[in-house]
């Protein structure tokens, strides 16, 4: 590998553990949010009203499914 391919998997191997802790955030999370900045769904109201219940059970089996033990 060249040094700048060993540089940029270098980097990417470090920025997994910001990764997984921002998406076991986001699996513990009871109430959804959108994006980088985490904003809350009840502040802008981006899903449909039908979805926001199948959402919530969605995610709560999910999160229960991926508890691990």
């Amino acid at each position: 590998m060249t040094d700048r391919q060993e540089r940029t998997v270098a980097h990417w191997q470090d920025a997994a553990a910001w990764f997984r802790e921002f998406g076991a955030k986001a699996w513990a999370s009871d109430e959804p949010y959108w994006g980088i900045w985490s904003l809350p769904e009840a502040d802008h109201r981006l899903l449909p009203e039908r979805s926001k219940a199948s959402t919530a059970s969605k995610s709560a089996a999910a999160r229960a499914m991926s508890r691990p033990g």
